[in-house]
């Protein structure tokens, strides 16, 4: 006996005990009754249906960790914004304030050196004079 004569319906599940015992066919592992398929069915779908939740569950889970890394990421890509944008305007202040020093250095040289233009062109002009 083969089990195309099974599958073909030609062997029904109240004989395939006898059949095994006379090493015909394997035992069935499920039972002999409708019910017992029924229940070990649902039992296999049952399972299944748990592993989907859990294989969902895991997805929310990824979802939701995607999420709060990308906001992370948007949140330190704003606080990196921020502080490039500070040390560029502390760097032009630096540079404002260097530039005002020179010019007031410049302008105390400038004025020293006025000063002295004149007081030699002053004295200068006493001796012709």
């Amino acid at each position: 006996m083969s089990n195309q004569s099974t599958d073909a319906g030609l062997i029904s599940s109240q004989d395939l005990p006898k059949l095994a015992e006379a090493g015909h066919v394997a035992a069935p592992m499920v039972g002999n009754s409708a019910a017992e398929l029924r229940e070990a069915v649902q039992a296999a779908l049952a399972e299944q249906w748990s592993l989907m939740g859990i294989i969902d569950t895991g997805k929310k889970a990824a979802d939701l960790g995607k999420k709060a890394a990308d906001a992370l990421t948007d949140k330190g890509k704003e606080i990196e914004d921020k502080a490039i944008h500070r040390e560029k305007d502390a760097r032009d202040e630096a540079h404002r304030k260097m530039n005002e020093d020179k010019a007031k250095k410049h302008g105390r040289e400038a004025g020293a050196h006025g000063a002295t233009t004149n007081a030699f062109a002053r004295a200068l002009s006493e001796l012709r004079g």
